[in-house]
């Protein structure tokens, strides 16, 4: 009795591992958000592989896991048949409902989980390609400009990650050294010293952001001390230049001209003065950690 019991057990074990996880037939809408056209097969791709691999359902979609004989080799009507065209019309009817219009015409001929699948590979990947050395090509250049530094940042991450979405992973450092020379002249200085940490060793992403975004506040806050005052100095000339002849009024612009020169040297000269004491409370506060 205690082994008929056992391997009763035994077998039902074996059955339940062999089993496909059970795939609900609600909607996958609030996990797929977007529907796939002919522009975004790297979202969308990225976000169904993992409903896939969760429910155990790849196998499905890849073609290892092709549809049971409907009887058994006694002539007994097969159970997996029909466990397994419930799963996969389950998976068909995820699919179906994640695409859009023009991309469910394409494919709507199709049966199976696999066909489907199989059938958007073959549409989308030429546009994916192109589409991979599109975000390639703008993450290579990818330039500061007028954006605040987390905006860059976030832009160059997001490049990044659709990259390898898509299966072209960009390493930290190859990613950190495209950031560095996106960056205008202005921040030369820890261009250079990031540059030299980034050759030598690899930096994390989190201290490399940290830099940039403190180098940065200090950037902004010395243009602004620096920056002039137009409304006054535009009334002092006005003022003075009404009593003075015009060839003098010639000589002291050509004067204001060098005292412009002389306060960009100056805000330069702040700036790298700033940067310096960034560098030195930075390495104090190494010291510190490292003595703790």
């Amino acid at each position: 009795m205690a082994s008929t019991t056992s391997s009763a057990s035994s077998a039902s074990s074996s059955t339940s591992s062999s089993t496909p996880v059970s795939v609900s037939t609600t909607s996958i809408h609030h996990i797929v958000s977007v529907k796939l056209d002919s522009t975004n097969y790297i979202l969308w791709r990225a976000q169904f592989l993992p409903l896939l691999r969760g429910y155990k359902l790849m196998k499905y979609v890849d073609g290892s896991y092709p549809c049971p004989t409907t009887l058994n080799a006694d002539g007994t009507p097969n159970l997996q048949y029909d466990a397994w065209q419930q799963q996969d019309q389950v998976l068909l009817g995820w699919l179906l409902s994640s695409l859009s219009d023009s991309i469910l015409a394409s494919v709507a001929r199709y049966e199976t989980a696999h066909e489907v699948w199989v059938a958007i590979e073959k549409l989308c990947a030429s546009r994916s390609q192109a589409r991979t050395l599109q975000l390639e090509k703008e993450l290579r250049h990818i330039r500061k400009g007028d954006r605040t530094m987390n905006e860059y940042l976030l832009h160059a991450r997001s490049l990044a990650d659709l990259l390898a979405t898509s299966g072209q992973p960009i390493p930290d450092r190859t990613f950190q050294q495209i950031v560095l020379t996106g960056l205008d002249n202005v921040y030369d200085p820890i261009v250079t010293t990031l540059s030299a940490t980034v050759d030598n060793s690899t930096y994390s992403m989190d201290d490399f952001h940290a830099h940039l975004l403190a180098f940065d506040m200090r950037v902004l806050a010395q243009q602004a001390v620096v920056s002039p005052q137009p409304s006054a100095h535009v009334a002092t000339t006005n003022s003075s230049s009404s009593s003075r002849s015009p060839g003098h009024r010639f000589t002291q612009g050509r004067r204001g001209g060098g005292g412009s020169s002389q306060q960009v040297n100056r805000s330069h000269a702040q700036l790298a003065g700033a940067y310096r004491e960034y560098m030195r409370t930075h390495a104090c506060a190494r010291l510190l950690s490292w003595s703790h």
